[in-house]
């Protein structure tokens, strides 16, 4: 049985849970068109920015689903939620009680997006379309660990992609929930526990993460894999929902 299921009317978050969305982004030109409509001066300066029409579009999309998304936790309008950015990038809502701060993130990758939506504690997501890639062993030896990029090259070829993925994706997760960036990829290394848990380790300190980090994979569908880390604070056994996007979910917003 799927784990996604369609979001409640009503739609409430507590400190000890989290949910994750997932999103087509391939919408209908009038949908779009009112996503289109909420994006702030800014954000709609960087859709211009893209040179190809369907990335113009996707990025449309990502960003008006997100202002749908969080304005029916907040009960807020969608257009006019405000965005801070830190450093490298990573956004937070700016214009919101800080005393019940929504911590979110996205990733999106081909034509899917995915949000990650907590209350009060730091969240990272990222997703990657599993397309072929064919320089997986010297993109491993680039970017990972040498324990990692010896693990992926120890494999069967048809093997390979599928852990380079996992890795990518729980590691970027993290430099997102930390707000580190892709600059410090080098420095979290991934490793699996025999019941398939996963361990973060920061390569230059070689401290263990895990009791400040919890780390989960999921699967949106059989194309993608997606990685989530999250602050452990508190955190519930079994406390992520996953929830898909609908198309009357998105108009209702809309419709504030």
């Amino acid at each position: 049985m799927s784990l996604w299921r369609c979001p409640p009317q009503n739609l409430t978050i507590s400190p000890d849970y989290l949910h994750i969305w997932r999103a087509e982004l391939d919408l209908p030109t009038d949908l779009l068109t009112d996503l289109a409509g909420n994006l702030s001066l800014d954000e709609r300066q960087r859709a211009e920015k893209f040179y190809f029409e369907k990335d113009k579009k996707k990025f449309i999309a990502c960003r008006g689903l997100l202002r749908v998304i969080l304005s029916r936790y907040l009960n807020f309008e969608p257009q006019k939620l405000e965005f801070a950015y830190s450093l490298q990038g990573k956004p937070e809502l700016n214009n919101i009680d800080p005393e019940e701060r929504l911590c979110f993130n996205v990733s999106h990758s081909h034509g899917l997006a995915v949000y990650a939506i907590a209350l009060n504690r730091a969240v990272g997501i990222d997703l990657e379309h599993l397309r072929d890639i064919t320089d997986v062993q010297q993109l491993a030896e680039r970017f990972f660990s040498k324990s990692e990029s010896t693990l992926i090259n120890a494999l069967p070829e048809s093997q390979q992609k599928q852990l380079f993925f996992r890795f990518w994706t729980i590691k970027e997760a993290y430099l997102k929930a930390t707000g580190e960036g892709l600059a410090g990829l080098q420095t979290i290394a991934v490793s699996f526990t025999p019941e398939n848990a996963i361990n973060l380790h920061n390569t230059e300190s070689n401290i263990l993460l895990n009791k400040r980090w919890y780390c989960t994979e999921f699967e949106p569908n059989s194309e993608y894999t997606g990685a989530l880390v999250v602050e452990r604070k508190d955190l519930e056994e079994n406390a992520i929902e996953y929830l898909t996007l609908t198309n009357d979910f998105i108009f209702s917003s809309l419709t504030f």
